[in-house]
């Protein structure tokens, strides 16, 4: 398996166990993980959080989104 087919693979992963049943995290689940993982932040910071990668302007982080997030935020990609 090349590279890239883990690291996609390894993202696929984090966003169904994020998303859930789901295909998308909304406001509500991204709040509840940051409660899961003891970030504090407030319900502004997390609006902004979506609004920052919410490109089809859907008020939801879908799939490709969060492939975004994951590469402006980790070296692997």
């Amino acid at each position: 398996m090349k590279k890239w087919d883990v690291i996609r693979e390894s993202l696929n992963e984090a966003f169904d166990l994020f998303a859930g049943e789901k295909d998308f995290i909304d406001f509500d689940t991204l709040k509840n993980i940051a409660g899961v993982i003891g970030e504090d932040v407030t319900d502004e910071e997390l609006a902004d959080m979506i609004k920052e990668f919410d490109l089809n302007q859907d008020g939801k982080i879908n799939r490709e989104e969060f492939a975004l997030i994951m590469k402006n935020n980790a070296d692997i990609i």
